[in-house]
């Protein structure tokens, strides 16, 4: 499962824009969780502690968003990475993630931009002290409408990663049945 947490409180909301990017890339469940004010720490705090009660492995945890720096988030973070795969979106300033939560949180994946020439893309936020994974994120279009900037790149990862995980998952039960068929347990 996809657990998409973004601002969800009109159509046009960003959330909406990069659930048409997830859905576009995969089929696996996604879940929406609104975040729309996410200065708003103690609404914010209160999704993560649910969501380290909730997520499993498996679960992929998207966050097309980056804010100034707040500990805490990044505290959270680096615990749901203990659990699960967090992906976070570097930010689209051109500058160091170092200032910008959660993207500075040690344990996320941080997912940058690349253009359409493979290069990281102007806008795109980079690391001087951490890898970064880059994206296509440049004039993605869907149904007629462009995305653009390293939320798309990052909800297009957790798309992919998202259907490598479930063929992984098919494939294990996969030699799972055969071994138990043919009795080689």
């Amino acid at each position: 499962m996809i657990y998409l947490l973004d601002d969800f409180t009109n159509e046009n909301s960003h959330g909406f824009q990069m659930t048409k990017v997830i859905k576009n890339y995969t089929d696996v469940e996604l879940k929406q969780i609104n975040v729309p004010n996410i200065i708003d720490n103690d609404d914010l705090y209160d999704v993560f502690e649910n969501l380290l009660k909730e997520v499993k492995t498996t679960d992929i945890v998207a966050i097309p968003w980056a804010k100034d720096i707040d500990l805490l988030l990044d505290d959270y973070c680096n615990r749901l990475c203990d659990i699960c795969h967090v992906l976070v979106s570097s930010g689209n300033f051109g500058v160091d993630i170092k200032d910008y939560s959660p993207t500075r949180a040690k344990k996320v994946t941080v997912v940058g931009a690349y253009n359409k020439k493979l290069q990281v893309a102007s806008h795109s936020n980079y690391s001087q002290t951490k890898e970064l994974v880059y994206v296509i994120g440049t004039n993605i279009y869907i149904d007629g409408v462009k995305y653009h900037g390293t939320s798309t790149s990052c909800v297009t990862y957790a798309s992919f990663l998202a259907n490598s995980l479930v063929y992984q998952q098919n494939l294990h039960e996969q030699i799972d049945n055969y071994h138990k068929e043919n009795k080689l347990d």
